[in-house]
């Protein structure tokens, strides 16, 4: 599941659509950095709070990360953390997983 990162939220939110779909774990992932994906109102909140008025900084913080930058705001750093989108290792800056990585390029104007 390194699509999700072990995220638990999420790796519920799998299990529950291969249940109740009766889909394979390769056709998840597949649909789910899509806009109507499994995953897309979990995605798509985070997308409108990243957007959101007042987030510029927050948001120029995780393009940077997002293209493999280093970013010296270490508030929305400290912000992205909670909200789980990064994670913070050494001197090391990163997106939380590659479903994070896959929708936000699509959708984050990088």
């Amino acid at each position: 599941m390194k699509l999700i990162g072990g995220h638990p939220s999420l790796v519920q939110r799998a299990l529950y659509q291969i249940s109740q779909t009766n889909i394979s774990l390769e056709q998840l992932e597949e649909a789910a950095p899509k806009i109507n994906g499994a995953f897309s109102d979990y995605l798509l909140n985070n997308l409108r709070r990243l957007q959101a008025p007042g987030n510029e900084k927050l948001k120029v913080c995780f393009q940077k990360i997002m293209q493999g930058e280093r970013s010296n705001d270490i508030f929305s750093k400290f912000q992205l953390v909670k909200i789980g989108l990064i994670k913070l290792s050494d001197n090391n800056e990163e997106v939380s997983c590659e479903l994070y990585r896959r929708f936000f390029e699509k959708n984050l104007d990088l």
